[in-house]
Order: C-alpha cells, then structure tokens, then sequence
C-alpha cells in the first residue's frame, strides 16, 4: 500500500477503515494466488458502445490487472445502425481469438435485450466460458441475467467481488460466504450478503489503457454538449440521495463523495498524460452542497488547471455565490433535472422541488451567464395536455440554453415500475410487451398518447432552446474545419446515413445537422 493510501486511512472512521482494511487483506490473498490460477483471461463487454468510456468497466479492469488477470475490454457498436453490423463481427472474431476464461458484461436496462442476445451466441460458440454480469440492471433484477444464462451476477459495486470471485471459481472454493454475488440454486436463485462500500478515495483510478482513451477524448462529440473540446470524463460521486421513483439511483447504493483534492489529482493527471480540455463530470449530482462545490472552485483556481468542466444540479440547491464560483473555475454547462413544468407531475415522480424553485434557481443561471441544460420527461401516466401546457410556459419563463427531453420509462426495480406499466395505453409488441427494451430515444411505450404523437411533443419542447447544440458546434473553427474535411473524405457515409434516416427508418430526428453527427459519430465509434 503506497503512501498516499496510507495517509488517507487516517481520515477515515473507525467502520471505514475496517473495511478498507478487509478489502485490502482479501484482494492481496487473491493476488498471492496468481501464479497457481489456470483460468486467467478475462473479457470485459460494453455491449453497445457510445462516445463516452464504461468507467464503470474500466473501475473492475483496474482490479483485475492489478490482481494479475489477463484483461481485454471489447465494446460493441450499437447495431440499431445497421452498418455497425459489419464491424461488430471483427469485433467477435477477436472476442473468440482472445479464448477468455471468463466474461463480464457491464449491464444497463436499455442493453439488457443486446446482452440476451449475446449471452444465446456464446453459449453456442463458447459453452465452456463462465459468464458474469454487473451493472445498474443487475443491481435492480438480477434474476434477469440469470434465467437468461449468466452464470453469476455481482450485485452493488463490483471492484472487489469480482476479484474475489473469479479466485474463488479458479480454486473450488465455495462461494456462499462472497458477499454482493447472486447465482442460480437448487432452480432459485440466491443472493449472498450485501457487500459494504469502499471509501471512494480508496478505490483504484480506472484501466484506462483496457481502451483507446485517447480516442474517447478526441472524440468530442460525446462530451460537453454543444461544444468542441477534448474531453476526459470522471466521477467525483456515486449514488445519489434522493428518491424519484422512477429512477434506479437510489436502489444502486447510498451516496458518497470523493475528496476534493483526491478528485483534483486524477483531473491533473488526464490533462497531463491525454491533454484534456474540458471534462465531463458523470455524477448523478456534483453541486450538491455548497461547501464542497466552493472548496472544488477555490482548489481548481488554486492549483491553475484553466479547465472547463459540465456537471449536474438540482434547482432546490441552488446559491448565486456557488454559481458564480462555479463559472469562474470553468462551468460550461450545467445540467439540470427541471422534469416537468407542472407541479403535480413533479409530485408524482417524488421529485422533490417546487415550480417556485424552478424558476428561481434559473434566475440565477441566467443573471450569472452559466449556459444550462434543462432535462425534461414527457409520457407520465398522469400527464395531460394541461401539464404539457404548464411545461411549456415554464421553459418559456425560465429560458434554458438547451431542452433536452426524455420519454417517462420507469427503470426495473423502481416504485414506479409496475404502475406506468399497468397504465401503458401504447406497447410496441402488443399485451406481450416483447418490444420493450427500455430505450429512450426511441420510446417503446407511451403511457397517455400515441409515440408518434409523444415525438412530435418532444420536438417542440426541445425546439424552446434558446440555442441550438448541434449549430453552436460552428463556432469552433476546429469543428469547421474537421467537418468539411470529413464531408469531403467520407461522401459516402453522409450519402448511407441520408438514405437509412429518410429512406428506412424515417425517425423524428430529421434535421440534416443531426443525421451528419449521427453518421459522423457512429463512424468515429469504429476504434
């Protein structure tokens, strides 16, 4: 254990450094093991990869290394693009080159029909292989994984799980004492006990060189929206501690921070070793309390990272001191949850803010001049024509930079699962409800109207943006210059994405700027 480490365990409470302290002895006894192990590849699956890294899977790469596993991570394109078909199959030849011992899916509610699918293909062409799910969907259904023929599911946070377990399966050992696994019994299934959580500055920085990190920050796209930077991504937080019920947050885990300084280190880093520009923080909420977002503010100004940076909030937290701390130390963007303009859909969702709240905390992100991103759900069960009249007026009023909308698709394991579903008026697949795979772009289920109907409601929302994101990409010459560069060397791609847009799908999203970053963004996706 290096220095570093050993002086943080000194901030820690009596509970938390028992458990760091178990968590450092298991993973050191696993690792002693190493030389004996005859099952040591391991092959970790982003079933469909985007713009952005799995962190999540880079988080369990870092143990593995560091446990001396052979580790390859292998990202699958999203094949509702049908050119991405093609490429997905170099991607299972090397899958099958790699021989893998073990397999491990990071899985969410909108890949968890992909992850089936993969799951039947490698039974038939790997029966051998022990496979191993992890993820968000885990976390709320696990039993999901397993009738569809996974092997073991690691429930909660799976750094050290996984290594415990995969030492467990190489030697015989049994597994009923791993705490944060389930598995298949007697034709049930069982669920070990809950496995504490590590401090957060504990935890190991993630594998990034399992990918092309270096691609994932160029790719730009992907990272803060309607700008052009070179972007790193990072956490500072997991869970979240608040309670909408339709969100799988705080089913995933409690929430917890970590330090300022230990956050600081891991951004100096990436801006050193991938020249980052900007960065993408991916908490659930990063401006939660004002004290540790003025002490991110002073620290950031203080060691002189001149960094940008797109964060989450909420609008009942909300001080016009922290804002402008925040702009000051970089904030390009500040996204958050405004959900709805009508108060009974906010109390419906237990969301926990006021119309009031709304308004003012937008008051105060417009005096500052911090550019927002107001996400908005349309398709609530409850919802009227009426409640769509009150959202629109609000974002009239309180003017956000950008609308992004959401269609309402409660989440697997929440409270408002079985309710939305038994109030669903419009299935894709009939009563079966086989077409439902949890998307959003793409909603396969509407709960009051017609999707066509509810796509025509997002546009509209979405066209009360005081700017367009995909436009303001123009006024960084850099993008300027890639995309004439781009248009002239890839005619073809623009040509096929036209065609599969207009001609085949005939999707809602029918702007010629958003087919070209479509187009763009799936062939930029080919590393």
């Amino acid at each position: 254990m290096n220095n570093e480490i050993k002086q943080f365990k000194k901030s820690l409470s009596g509970h938390e450094q028992k458990i760091v302290e178990e968590s450092t002895s298991l993973v050191e006894a696993c690792k002693k093991h190493g030389p004996r192990r005859t099952k040591n590849n391991i092959a970790l699956i982003q079933p469909r990869k985007g713009g952005r890294p799995s962190l999540g899977l880079l988080y369990v790469g870092a143990y593995l290394q560091d446990n001396q596993y052979t580790v390859r991570v292998f990202e699958f394109l999203d094949e509702t693009y049908p050119p991405n078909v093609r490429y997905n199959r170099r991607i299972w030849k090397a899958l099958y080159d790699f021989k893998p011992d073990f397999i491990g899916f990071s899985v969410i509610s909108s890949t968890f029909t992909i992850v089936q699918r993969m799951i039947q293909v490698i039974r038939s062409k790997m029966p051998e292989v022990i496979i191993i799910c992890g993820g968000k969907h885990v976390v709320c259904k696990p039993d999901d994984l397993l009738r569809s023929g996974a092997d073991y599911c690691t429930v909660g946070e799976s750094e050290i799980t996984i290594v415990e377990l995969l030492d467990a399966l190489n030697f015989n050992v049994r597994i009923d004492t791993i705490k944060g696994i389930a598995y298949r019994n007697n034709g049930g299934m069982h669920m070990t006990d809950t496995r504490p959580f590590l401090p957060l500055d504990y935890i190991l920085r993630p594998a990034f060189d399992l990918v092309d990190y270096e691609r994932y920050v160029d790719f730009r796209f992907q990272g803060i929206p309607g700008h052009y930077l070179r972007t790193g991504f990072i956490f500072g937080s997991r869970g979240c501690p608040y309670q909408c019920t339709f969100c799988t947050t705080n089913i995933r885990g409690a929430y917890r921070e970590r330090s300022i300084d230990n956050l600081l280190d891991e951004m100096e880093w990436q801006i050193k070793e991938y020249k980052v520009e900007a960065f993408v923080i991916l908490d659930d909420i990063f401006y939660f309390r004002d004290e540790r977002a003025e002490e991110f503010c002073i620290k950031i100004v203080k060691r002189n990272l001149n960094i940008n940076f797109f964060c989450h909030a909420r609008v009942d937290r909300v001080s016009k001191k922290t804002v402008e701390l925040l702009k000051q130390a970089g904030l390009l963007l500040l996204a958050v949850g405004v959900e709805s303009g009508s108060q009974k859909i906010l109390n419906a969702i237990n969301k926990g803010t006021t119309i009031e709240q709304i308004e003012h905390a937008f008051s105060i992100y417009n005096d500052v001049g911090v550019e927002t991103f107001a996400f908005i759900i349309v398709g609530h069960p409850d919802e009227t024509e009426e409640d769509r009249n009150l959202t629109r007026e609000v974002l009239k009023r309180i003017k956000p930079t950008y609308v992004p909308v959401s269609y309402y698709m409660p989440m697997p394991g929440t409270p408002s699962e079985n309710f939305s579903l038994s109030h669903a008026a419009y299935l894709l697949g009939g009563d079966d409800f086989k077409g439902f795979t949890y998307t959003t772009d793409y909603p396969e289920m509407s709960t009051s109207i017609p999707l066509e109907e509810l796509k025509k409601i997002g546009d509209e929302l979405e066209s009360l943006s005081t700017k367009n994101r995909n436009a303001t990409l123009f006024t960084y010459p850099r993008f300027i210059y890639f995309i004439v560069l781009f248009v002239v060397c890839h005619p073809f791609i623009i040509l096929e994405a036209l065609y599969l847009r207009y001609g085949v799908h005939k999707t809602h999203q029918m702007s010629l700027l958003s087919v070209m970053k479509d187009a763009i963004q799936f062939y930029k996706q080919k590393f």
